[in-house]
């Protein structure tokens, strides 16, 4: 099982029950005022603070279940599901952001206009800052728990921050001059634009993950120079990795004296395994097998 405590589930859904209740707000004061003031810009920026609200509860949904102990048909546990929600949400950005370009060059061709009021700018300029609040506190718990999905969910509130700034650019413009008709449905679209690009990112990443790719060389790197150095451990003579929910599983192949007994060899094996999960938290899971070696320092 993936280590996870209590507290650490708690942070976890603490910060994404406050960013549901933000989007909750957001959602109701975006689209209202869009409606109100016929701005595409807002209207979409709206729908995607609705598609950050979608992420939230699938993060709730993600979180309670990655914390699951391992069971006979989760052998492994329950932590790729966090992977399969990132996954999620960023298939929903995707599908979002299309129709959300769609409209805008809808209203665009119809030729109808939004009001020349400042509250449209208003609205969006504190979106800006609630998302961009909501982004910093769920990626730092995101970091700290080394949790996809929040990470996820941090970049959706990023991505919602920026498509609120295009849409205080967008308004802005049309408040300066109504020539400036046309920033308002540029705006839509570079929110469109914005959110696709987060949501092929997190997919991307989602699907690495699930793919078990292997981590980065200079996380592997620290672990190799670290078990080369345990008493015991004549030589590393292979190391696989793959990623977790964020977290590494580790095989090893290491070589022992070859006269050894059974005994002895497990002992050093098990005290590498120990070893590791203490000195490196994010690795949840190691298997180590010990080959027979000749060790000229033993």
């Amino acid at each position: 099982m993936i280590p996870q405590t209590m507290e650490d589930r708690t942070s976890g859904e603490r910060v994404t029950w406050l960013g549901l209740w933000g989007n909750v707000l957001l959602v109701i004061a975006k689209i209202a005022v869009g409606v109100f003031g016929r701005s595409q810009a807002l209207i979409a920026d709206g729908v995607h603070s609705l598609t950050d609200l979608v992420s939230d509860f699938i993060t709730l949904a993600a979180l309670k279940v990655s914390g699951r102990p391992r069971d006979r048909n989760h052998q492994y546990g329950h932590g790729k599901v966090e992977d399969l929600a990132a996954l999620a949400v960023g298939l929903i950005l995707v599908i979002t952001a299309i129709m959300l370009g769609r409209h805008a060059l809808l209203v665009l061709q119809s030729g109808l206009a939004p009001k020349r009021s400042f509250l449209l700018l208003a609205t969006a300029m504190v979106s800006v800052l609630i998302k961009e609040w909501l982004h910093q506190r769920t990626r730092r718990v995101g970091r700290q728990l080394d949790s996809p999905t929040l990470l996820a969910n941090a970049a959706h509130h990023r991505s919602d921050a920026l498509s609120s700034l295009a849409t205080v650019v967008g308004i802005g413009l049309y408040l300066v001059h109504p020539a400036f008709l046309w920033a308002d449905t540029a705006a839509a679209l570079i929110v469109a634009v914005l959110i696709i690009y987060a949501g092929v990112k997190i997919c991307l990443q989602a699907c690495r993950d699930l793919m078990d790719t292997a981590p980065s060389a200079s996380r592997t790197g620290e672990v190799e120079k670290f078990v080369s150095s345990l008493p015991g451990v004549c030589s590393l003579n292979g190391m696989r990795a793959r990623l977790y929910a964020g977290h590494m599983a580790l095989d090893l192949e290491i070589g022992v004296q070859h006269d050894l007994s059974v005994l002895a060899g497990h002992d050093i094996a098990q005290n590498v395994e120990e070893r590791i999960l203490e000195q490196f938290p994010i690795v949840y899971d190691v298997m180590v097998h010990i080959e027979p070696a000749i060790c000229r320092d033993c």
